[in-house]
């Protein structure tokens, strides 16, 4: 699902929970991404308009716009449609989307999912 993601890559986090935006920034920036952060769906836009961004993981529900609005903006625009977009939910479920379709994972899973597709070097 994330073969195409560069290595160093560079991971959104749009979250209106700032305590879950922290925990993933820091197991991602010790995982060795870069990591911007994000907390509503107008601001999520904004970096992907505004940055590089190689893969985003949205909230479901924030403010301003949805993660599942951001998510369907992104894919709607040529220059943004390739970006990976992983939904999620609190911390205890994580959606990634693919393909139109829904598949449950653990955070710990996204987390060894980010080690093993997605190069920090």
């Amino acid at each position: 699902m994330f073969n195409s993601i560069p290595a160093k890559a560079t991971i959104l986090i749009a979250d209106d929970d700032e305590i879950n935006r922290e925990l993933l920034s820091e197991i991602l920036t010790y995982e060795g991404y870069t990591v911007i952060l994000a907390a509503d769906g107008e601001e999520a836009l904004d970096a992907i308009h505004h940055k590089s961004i190689d893969l985003a993981i949205l909230d479901v529900l924030m403010p301003k716009k949805t993660g599942s609005d951001v998510y369907r903006i992104v894919k709607s625009q040529q220059e943004t449609r390739f970006i990976p977009v992983v939904l999620v939910t609190g911390l205890s479920r994580v959606y990634a989307r693919h393909r139109e379709a829904h598949r449950p994972i653990s955070a710990v899973l996204l987390a060894h999912r980010f080690r093993s597709r997605v190069p920090t070097s």
